[in-house]
């Protein structure tokens, strides 16, 4: 039997969004602050890891995973309400978190980034919320547009979890469901101006107000029913094989071939640009489970293009429909501003920057550290609409900036671009 567990090298290649970051290290090796953020990634990947492994153990079935950090992105709660569902429940969340599409072959659990966009079904998050909002009945878009949104207590379980699932359930998306009465969802406007600078079109936002607020001053602890809202997957038995990864490790993709390679005395093909792509391997299978998975790892996805200004231009169109006689109405992502309304901002007016900031000197700062412009240059105007999400929850703070209670409760809040 070949057994397998070692975690070998790292590379960087792999790991996709993630991969700028490193590489941007690499340039200031050498230096104290490289050594920094190595270490800094090192712990993240370590945790994910680690997540990872338990994910294994509690689906109790082979698992592979295309290499993720997301995993150690996810607030402690919220991960052990994760491990407190059912496995096929626990599947779902674990396959929106890792931004992956599931697939099972003889009992082994295959999560693959194979899908345009980070989404279930193809789309951008952009369209996925767009759609979610136009399925809303009447008063609920009503109350969708007002400051203090929509609670999610007035939507159905379908309606939430479509909601929590776009791009993928998400910690936040698990943060809803778990809070579901005392969660809401809202339309906002991101005010920013843009100007032309060698050439180029730049859009930079103004400063936004704070997303993130004390709500409480004490734990908020879920009702015993919300685990009803995940829905579950079906899990096929496994049948083991002597092909054993161990108890999880994050294995280049070489590695893998060559340890089937040796066992099944195969010889195996693929391109072998994907040779140093990094995956997550736990758990045994036979050769003919070996065989399904290996090819689905080494399928690429065919190219795709689209243009991000028709999504640009239907979330514009959106809030113009949803605001319609009063566009002053829409809430501001943004500190209040003197003279300007979000009409403004919505009909991209042409203004000389020094008139924005006569009437607003708390921009100052923010005008000369982000546009390096002087007063006379002339800015267009916008606003991007925002679908704003929050919900509540709890982290423990480090002692010393404690006043009294040991855990102090936030607000989980993030947003989605409608016009990306």
């Amino acid at each position: 039997m070949t057994r397998f567990g070692s975690q070998g090298p790292f590379h960087f290649a792999s790991w996709g969004r993630v991969s700028l970051a490193i590489a941007g290290s690499l340039l200031l090796a050498g230096s104290g602050l490289a050594a920094t953020e190595d270490d800094s990634f090192a712990k993240t990947k370590a945790l994910a890891l680690s997540r990872l492994m338990e994910a294994a153990k509690k689906l109790g079935r082979p698992l592979i995973v295309e290499t993720t950090i997301e995993m150690a992105h996810i607030p402690d709660e919220l991960w052990e309400g994760a491990m407190s569902l059912e496995p096929g429940q626990f599947l779902t969340l674990l396959a929106g978190w890792t931004g992956t599409k599931r697939e099972q072959h003889n009992g082994v659990q295959l999560l693959l980034r194979d899908r345009q966009d980070g989404s279930p079904t193809g789309d951008s998050d952009a369209a996925q919320a767009l759609a979610w909002a136009s399925r809303l009945s009447p008063d609920q878009l009503k109350a969708l547009l007002t400051p203090d949104g929509l609670s999610t207590a007035k939507l159905d379980d379908q309606t939430l979890w479509t909601l929590a699932s776009v791009g993928g359930p998400s910690s936040l998306g698990l943060a809803m469901i778990r809070h579901r009465a005392d969660s809401n969802v809202g339309v906002m406007g991101s005010p920013y101006v843009e100007f032309v600078r060698e050439g180029k079109v730049r859009r930079v936002p103004l400063p936004g107000s704070d997303m993130r607020r004390i709500h409480r001053d004490d734990p908020v602890s879920p009702p015993a029913d919300w685990r009803t809202l995940v829905p579950s997957v079906s899990l096929e038995e496994t049948v083991p094989g002597p092909l054993d990864f161990g108890p999880g490790a994050w294995t280049p993709l070489y590695k893998m071939v060559n340890a089937a390679t040796r066992q099944f005395d195969l010889q195996l093909g693929y391109d072998f640009r994907l040779a140093e792509a990094e995956v997550f391997a736990a758990g045994s299978m036979t050769e003919e489970t070996w065989l399904k998975v290996f090819r689905r790892l080494v399928t690429s996805q065919d190219p795709s293009s689209s243009r991000r200004s028709e999504t640009a231009e239907h979330g514009a169109l959106a809030l113009k429909n949803w605001f319609g006689s009063d566009p002053d109405s829409i809430p501001l992502q943004t500190e209040p501003l003197n003279g300007f309304t979000a009409k403004d901002f919505l009909e991209g007016r042409e203004i000389a920057l020094g008139g924005l900031l006569s009437q607003n000197p708390h921009l100052g700062d923010w005008a000369r550290k982000q546009l390096n412009l002087g007063p006379n240059d002339r800015v267009r105007l916008g606003l991007r609409p925002i679908l704003r999400l929050e919900a509540p929850g709890w982290r423990e703070l480090p002692r010393r900036m404690l006043t009294g209670a040991h855990r102090v409760v936030f607000d989980n809040v993030g947003s989605i671009a409608l016009d990306d």
